[in-house]
């Protein structure tokens, strides 16, 4: 499957002003990519690398609400993007999945590593993203 061609077919949609058609697009389309899903190497890289563009990560954090479980490859990306988004009520989108796949343990733990990155420090710390952690613990 290509990543790149779902994420522009997704982006297009986005962009469409008709938000209930929009809606419904998307969802047919993050249905069919997180079903064809194959945990290659390819596709770990693209969803690693979309991670780190503005634009590209919700196409991210939308498709890993769909899969189930999420790849372990990309635990520590999806911590370190909810830990860079600036809007702290956004950063439970990231975190959400991985709490239901890893737990909150391990998650909590990951997040604790990057207690002192710089770039974390400079966009808040941890604490706006350890809010979201309990509430998606099972």
């Amino acid at each position: 499957m290509d990543l790149d061609q779902q994420y522009q077919i997704y982006a297009q949609e986005k962009r469409n002003p008709d938000k209930n058609l929009s809606h419904h697009e998307i969802r047919k389309l993050l249905g069919n990519t997180a079903s064809n899903f194959s945990n290659s190497k390819e596709s770990i890289l693209w969803l690693a690398e979309a991670l780190t563009d503005d634009s590209k990560k919700w196409f991210v954090a939308d498709l890993m609400k769909k899969i189930n479980p999420i790849p372990k490859e990309l635990l520590n990306n999806l911590i370190y993007a909810a830990l860079l988004e600036k809007d702290p009520s956004n950063n439970r989108f990231f975190i959400g999945p991985c709490v239901k796949t890893f737990g909150q343990r391990i998650v909590t733990n990951i997040v604790y590593s990057y207690k002192f990155d710089q770039a974390v420090i400079s966009n808040g710390g941890i604490e706006p993203v350890l809010y979201w952690v309990p509430s998606y613990a099972v």
